[in-house]
């Protein structure tokens, strides 16, 4: 993202012809060009808030109940997701409602 920045705006490069040159999204590179963007912002979203393991355990344990034809409404499986992530201490627990 970096250089195809730099040949955008030092070489006077298209963005479009920078963008599949350094393989990059076209809008990510025309949004930091433009400056809506930071040009040093490499990561959107939020951050994790689990890591792959306690992921995995997370779904591992969704699979077992789906096994023993019991289901969560989406918003019981966001709010489990949510506990389950304060009790590792890895989010607040004044962000679960």
């Amino acid at each position: 993202m970096t250089n195809a920045f730099r040949a955008s705006k030092e070489q006077q490069m298209l963005v479009c012809r920078a963008a599949i040159q350094f393989g990059v999204q076209t809008t990510s590179l025309r949004q930091r060009v433009r400056g809506r963007v930071d040009a040093e912002v490499m990561s959107s979203g939020l951050s994790l808030v689990m890591s792959q393991e306690e992921e995995a355990m997370f779904v591992n344990h969704l699979r077992f109940i789906d096994s023993v034809r019991y289901g969560y409404a989406r918003m019981e499986v966001v709010t489990m997701a949510s506990e389950y992530a304060a009790c590792l201490h890895t989010r607040d627990n004044q962000n679960i409602k």
